[in-house]
């Protein structure tokens, strides 16, 4: 079986299902975008662009991470299955040799520090993952477009 995964080197979602498949040993061909790109710029503060292009051509949206290959399950007009836990679940139920992902294991240590972690992550990470040298920023636009969406939609400041 020939899959391929579509994702963007910073977004968690993605990780989340590169993880899995690594875990499992499943192999599969890595497809990687440029932020900016399926963003409408009329709808976006005038920055992306390529509103037709990028995640758009796979699911109609600007959404990411998407599996797609021989017998992936899909929603109707879409050319592969969105959503990072539905991979992960498909992934899982596919695995070969009894493989599996161990469940969550409800340690409250850890919820503890997810909680207290949770306020200070963006104002941590935002600046600086849009200075990361990976394909998502390759292109000027993809910072300007990151900057406006975690400004405008997320009440993100860089200036603080």
């Amino acid at each position: 079986r020939s899959l391929k995964l579509h994702v963007y080197d910073h977004c968690p979602f993605c990780i989340r299902a590169e993880l899995v498949l690594g875990w499992l040993g499943v192999p599969y061909e890595r497809f990687v975008y440029n932020y900016g790109q399926g963003a409408d710029p009329s709808a976006c503060g005038g920055t992306g662009y390529g509103p037709t292009e990028g995640p758009v051509t796979l699911t109609g949206k600007k959404m990411l991470p998407v599996l797609e290959g021989d017998g992936v399950p899909h929603p109707d007009a879409m050319r592969g299955l969105p959503e990072s836990l539905e991979i992960c679940s498909y992934v899982a139920a596919c695995a070969e040799g009894g493989q599996r992902v161990a469940p969550a294991t409800g340690r409250g240590d850890l919820k503890d520090w997810i909680d207290r972690f949770s306020p200070v992550n963006s104002k941590l990470v935002r600046p600086r993952i849009i200075k990361v040298p990976i394909q998502d920023w390759a292109d000027p636009r993809d910072v300007e477009y990151a900057r406006w969406k975690y400004t405008a939609k997320q009440g993100f400041d860089y200036a603080a």
